[in-house]
């Protein structure tokens, strides 16, 4: 990662959306982030519904949803999303979203976690 950081600072590159976009795995403008947890907007879903419509996610946020599905990923249709020690305030979206967890590199070991 430090080595495609250089790369990034070296063409000009916004090193905090490129970050942010290794993060999430998608585009940063276009997510509802919430801590290390963001809703992506998507057109389609396809997988398993779940029977239920709400789900506690990383033992930190509490996610509500008109519906839930799953297919090696969680998806929720008009979500809610509420962080359980109130570090984030409560975000909602509109639609289909995919639910990501951020990705962590080895060289964030330096420091504890925080709440989220």
């Amino acid at each position: 990662m430090k080595a495609e950081l250089s790369t990034l600072q070296s063409k000009n590159v916004d090193v905090i959306k490129a970050v942010q976009k290794w993060i999430f795995g998608c585009d940063y403008k276009e997510i509802i982030r919430h801590g290390d947890l963001a809703l992506i907007p998507i057109k389609k879903v396809s997988g398993e519904i779940l029977q239920k419509q709400t789900i506690l996610i990383e033992q930190s946020h509490m996610l509500n949803a008109d519906e839930l599905k799953v297919n090696g990923s969680l998806y929720a249709k008009n979500p809610k999303l509420e962080h359980l020690q109130k570090v984030h305030p409560t975000v909602e979206g509109k639609g289909w979203y995919k639910v990501a967890v951020a990705k962590r590199s080895k060289f964030w070991d330096f420091a504890a976690p925080t709440l989220d």
